[in-house]
């Protein structure tokens, strides 16, 4: 069940993605580009089905077929130990951002623990059926507990350029060549507050942790 915690990192993330998106210059009476939640994807001829958190869509809004451009999945780590073994094994040596975010505890239990945010950002391969998720060009980068996020702003800059470049395939909404070339010369600068995050994740650790403990009151009394 998703968390305050859980939904924060997307919100922010949809955000500001979203946003970028909405200064390509094409009309939204041609090409209806969003953002969907927990929208569930199926393909007939493979038997895939999956529930991504946040999936990128591009549509033409007369005729013809939208285009998943991008998946978006959060997912948090459930064991504390687990969590505090990965810190103790790290050899990097860095310094801690202003955000600390400590364990809630309340009656000796804790309700919500958040070690560390990281980033896997992952592009697929032109002609690649699927992500491969093992591939070393995977990148990562961390909001919690520093923040080391500039290979993956590049490579969400390269995402973002892919996605351009597919919507500037859905050529027949297009009223003109003009309107195409301006799409294709278009540049997409996303811009992200990583340290509006952090703050973020404090304040949704506390909501995170009432409601747990919420859920559990009224389920024992």
């Amino acid at each position: 069940m998703p968390t305050p915690a859980h939904e924060f990192c997307l919100t922010d993330f949809g955000r500001a993605v979203q946003s970028t998106l909405d200064r390509l210059p094409i009309s939204r009476s041609h090409v209806h580009i969003t953002l969907e939640p927990n929208l569930t994807l199926r393909s007939p001829c493979t038997g895939f089905s999956a529930t991504p958190d946040r999936s990128l869509f591009a549509s033409p809004v007369k005729a013809g077929r939208g285009v998943l451009l991008t998946v978006v999945e959060c997912t948090f780590s459930q064991s504390c130990e687990a969590l505090m073994k990965k810190d103790s094994d790290s050899e990097a040596d860095f310094e801690l951002e202003p955000v600390v975010i400590k364990p809630i505890v309340v009656a000796d239990h804790t309700w919500c623990a958040i070690k560390d945010v990281e980033f896997d950002v992952w592009i697929r391969e032109d002609g690649a059926e699927r992500i491969d998720l093992d591939d070393s060009k995977r990148v990562t980068g961390y909001i919690y507990p520093r923040i080391e996020m500039e290979e993956v702003e590049r490579v969400i800059g390269k995402g973002l350029s892919a996605t351009k470049n597919e919507i500037c395939k859905l050529a027949d909404v297009f009223g003109s060549k003009s309107v195409r070339r301006r799409l294709q010369v278009a540049e997409l600068e996303v811009e992200f507050n990583w340290r509006d995050i952090q703050s973020g994740l404090k304040i949704s650790s506390r909501a995170t942790a009432w409601s747990r403990y919420e859920t559990w009151y009224f389920d024992e009394f």
